[in-house]
C-alpha cells in the first residue's frame, strides 16, 4: 500500500471516531442526570407552564356599504320593535312556502325577519293621516281590493280608467273592480275609517250610491267613468255626474275572496300622496321598490321617497279592526247609543291613550260585548284603556274571556291609571270576548279603546 492511501485511510477512520465520540456526548449531556462540566449543587426543577393559548375571537362582520340603502324609521316584528337602521334588502315572493324576507341593518349588525313575522315598516314621517296627504284637487279611486290609487283621472270610459298618479305614472284600473269615488270635496272633514265605512255596500243593496256635494242622492248603475264625470244609468236614462258636484259614489261591485290562512302574505305600500297600493310580489334593495299589485302583470317601480310604510297582510299578525266580530252586544245604560267603531274612538275620531294616537284597534262605550272567532290563532294583544276623549269620572270593568272563561280582567278602570298592556297565550281558546262593562259612575264618559288590538297566528 503507498503512503498516501494509508494517510487517508487513517484520518477517515479518526474522523469518523470524533463524530461518534460528539454525538455521544451530546445525548449524555441531554440526560438530567449527567453533567457536561463540574457537578453543580443539586437544584429543583419545574416543568415550565404551557404558555396560554387565547381563545378564538368571532369575526366581527364588516358593515355593509350602506350609501345607497334608504334609511328607516322603525320596523315591527311579532315580537319586538326595531327603531332606525338601513334597509338592506325586502324580497316578497308569492310563494306561501317561500315568502320572502326583510334584512336590515341595525344597532351595528344585520337582522333578518321573514314577511310573515313582519307587522310593519315605517319609512317616513307619519304624523300626517293619509287623507291628509292627499293632493288638494285629487281624485280618489277605492278598488274592491281596498286598494286607495290616488291621483287625476285622465282617461276612462265603460271599461277601464287611468288615473295619473304622483311619483307612479299611469294606473288603468277595470270599471269592475271599483268599489269608490271620492272627490276632495267628499273628503273634508272625515276620516279613513268613517269613509271606508261608507264605501261597504249594505248587504241587499243591488244599485250604486252617487252623493252630490248638495248632499243629493241618486241611485241606478255607474257604467262609464272618465275626466268629465261618471255616467249613471237609472230611471231617467244616462246622467252625467261632473266631479266638480260629486262627493262619493258606492259602486256595488263584487269584492274578491279574502285570503285564506294558507296563502301567501302581501304587502300593502303606503304612498306620500295617500295611495294604498296591495302587492303580491316585490323587490326592495337599494332606492326603488319595484312591485306588482295584486292582479296585475305589470310591475311598479315606486321611488323610496314616495313611500311612506309597509305593511302585511295576511301575516301572522291580524288586527282585529280588520276582521268581522261573531257577535256584538251592545246595551246603553239609557237611551243613547254609542255603537262600537272599527278602527277609531267610539266618538268616530281617531283613538288616542295618553296623547299616543292608534290607527288600528276597536272604539266602544259601555257595556258592549265583543267575540270574535280565534281562526287557530295562540296569542292576543291589545292596550285597553280610557280614550283621552273620555275624561276623570269614567270608570270601567275590563274583561277578557276565552271560551267563556275569565282570562284577564281589570276592574275600576280610569283614565288616570293609562292603557293596561294585555298579552294573552290562546291555548287552542276558539272565542275571544272582549267586555267593557259599566263600573263605578253607571256610564259618564265610559269612552274605552281596545287599541293595537290583534291576535297572532
Amino acid at each position: 500500500m503507498r503512503p498516501g492511501h494509508w494517510l487517508v485511510r487513517s484520518s477517515a477512520s479518526a474522523l469518523v471516531g470524533l463524530l461518534i465520540a460528539a454525538a455521544s456526548f451530546t445525548a449524555l449531556s441531554a440526560r438530567a442526570d449527567v453533567p457536561t462540566t463540574q457537578p453543580a449543587a443539586a437544584t429543583t426543577t419545574q416543568p415550565a407552564a404551557p404558555a396560554a393559548v387565547p381563545a378564538p375571537q368571532p369575526a366581527t362582520p364588516a358593515p355593509p356599504d350602506l350609501t345607497d340603502r334608504p334609511s328607516l324609521v322603525g320596523v315591527r316584528t311579532i315580537d319586538r320593535r326595531i327603531s332606525g337602521g338601513r334597509l338592506l334588502a325586502l324580497k316578497l315572493a308569492p310563494d306561501a312556502a317561500k315568502p320572502g324576507a326583510l334584512a336590515v341593518w341595525a344597532d351595528g349588525r344585520r337582522v333578518d325577519v321573514s314577511i310573515p313575522d313582519l307587522v310593519r315598516i315605517t319609512v317616513a314621517d307619519e304624523s300626517l293621516t293619509p287623507l291628509e296627504r292627499m293632493p288638494e284637487n285629487a281624485t280618489a279611486v277605492v278598488l274592491t281590493s281596498g286598494e286607495w290609487i290616488v291621483g287625476l283621472i285622465s282617461d276612462g270610459g265603460q271599461r277601464d280608467v287611468t288615473i295619473s298618479v304622483f311619483g307612479m305614472g299611469q294606473v288603468k284600473v277595470p270599471l269592475r273592480r271599483i268599489r269608490g269615488v271620492i272627490s276632495p270635496a267628499g273628503r273634508v272633514g272625515q276620516s279613513l275609517p268613517t269613509l271606508q265605512g261608507r264605501l261597504r255596500p249594505q248587504a241587499d243593496e243591488t244599485e250604486d250610491s252617487i252623493r252630490l256635494a248638495n248632499g243629493e242622492v241618486l241611485k241606478g248603475t255607474v257604467t262609464a267613468l272618465g275626466p268629465k264625470g261618471l255616467v249613471v244609468t237609472g230611471p231617467l236614462g244616462d246622467v252625467t255626474v261632473s266631479l266638480d258636484v260629486l262627493a262619493m259614489a258606492r259602486l256595488v261591485n263584487p269584492d274578491p275572496p279574502p285570503p285564506a290562512a294558507g296563502d301567501p302574505p302581501r304587502l300593502w305600500v303606503e304612498m306620500s300622496n295617500g295611495s294604498r297600493l296591495l302587492a303580491e310580489q316585490a323587490d326592495w334593495d337599494a332606492h326603488t321598490l319595484r312591485a306588482r299589485r295584486v292582479g296585475e302583470q305589470k310591475v311598479d317601480l315606486l321611488p323610496d321617497r314616495h313611500v311612506v310604510a309597509l305593511a302585511v297582510d295576511n301575516g301572522r299578525w291580524r288586527w282585529l279592526d280588520e276582521l268581522t266580530p261573531s257577535a256584538v252586544d251592545y246595551q246603553p245604560f239609557l237611551t243613547v247609543k254609542w255603537p262600537p267603531q272599527f278602527g277609531l274612538n267610539v266618538a268616530g275620531a281617531v283613538m288616542r291613550l295618553n296623547g299616543q294616537a292608534y290607527a288600528h284597534g276597536i272604539g266602544v262605550h259601555s257595556r258592549t260585548r265583543l267575540v270574535f272567532d280565534a281562526d287557530g290563532a295562540t296569542r292576543f294583544h291589545a292596550l285597553v284603556g280610557l280614550d283621552d276623549d273620555s275624561g276623570p269620572r269614567a270608570n270601567v270593568d275590563v274583561q277578557v274571556l276565552l271560551d267563556g272563561k275569565v282570562a284577564w280582567s281589570k276592574k275600576g278602570l280610569e283614565q288616570k291609571d293609562g292603557p293596561q298592556s294585555v298579552n294573552l297565550q290562546l291555548g287552542g281558546a276558539r272565542k275571544i270576548e272582549l267586555l267593557v262593562d259599566y263600573g263605578a259612575n253607571g256610564d259618564v264618559l265610559d269612552r274605552a279603546d281596545w287599541a293595537d288590538a290583534a291576535i297572532i297566528r
